[in-house]
């Protein structure tokens, strides 16, 4: 794939006065699922420095909320959502930017987990309860 962009791209990031640290998406086929975009939130949540993210606590809070409730199909390129700290000057935020492909789709179901839950039996093999 040399000389294109991957498929989907992106990343999650930290802004402010003397603060500028993200975590980029890899290039997967597959769109990052809400769990790897929460994940990538909690990486960059221990890039920061104490301060730093008390400075940005209700932003972080705002961000996962917002990824989780995206709907199942995710969010389209290009879409960049900044979580503001309104309290502060200088730009203090964290942003999330989906800059090709897609983003924040539904996490697939779990191995273990059925695809649809059984509903009981409640009649016998004649039909009758």
């Amino acid at each position: 794939m040399a000389g294109q962009s991957p498929p989907n791209r992106g990343r999650v990031q930290a802004q402010g006065p003397k603060t500028e640290e993200s975590v980029a998406w890899p290039p997967p086929t597959d769109p990052p699922t809400k769990a790897e975009v929460l994940e990538m939130l909690n990486l960059l949540w221990a890039k920061l420095s104490s301060r730093q993210q008390d400075d940005r606590r209700q932003c972080f809070v705002d961000a996962r909320k917002w990824v989780q409730e995206r709907p199942a199909k995710g969010v389209d390129a290009l879409y960049k959502k900044p979580f503001t700290n309104r309290k502060m000057r200088g730009g203090v935020r964290v942003d999330i930017e989906v800059l090709f492909g897609k983003a924040c789709v539904d996490d697939p179901p779990s191995p273990d987990e059925p695809d649809e839950p059984d509903e009981p039996d409640d009649t016998s093999e004649d039909g009758q309860t």
